[in-house]
């Protein structure tokens, strides 16, 4: 799983801040998901399971996006790249 270091503000509001989590579909990857979402961070959910991160993504609001993506293939974590901005 990969995130930022920065801390959040603990307000839930936009700090401007943003964090690409693999694994966001479940367990860790998810609750970090929730961790940073209700600290300000804007999200991108990277997963495998495409419905699962999509349905946290809807949840968590605030701009998160849910990118279906492989980390064991080099293309799709290249393609999810170039979706986080």
């Amino acid at each position: 799983m990969n995130t930022t270091s920065d801390q959040g503000t603990g307000s839930g509001e936009s700090n401007g801040r943003v964090a690409v989590i693999t694994g966001a579909s479940s367990g860790i990857g998810e609750a970090t998901a929730r961790a940073l979402a209700a600290s300000g961070f804007r999200l991108a959910l990277l997963a495998r399971r495409a419905d699962r991160i999509q349905a946290l993504a809807d949840e968590l609001g605030h701009g998160a996006i849910a990118i279906p993506a492989d980390v064991t293939d080099r293309d799709s974590v290249a393609a999810a790249a170039g979706r986080v901005k």
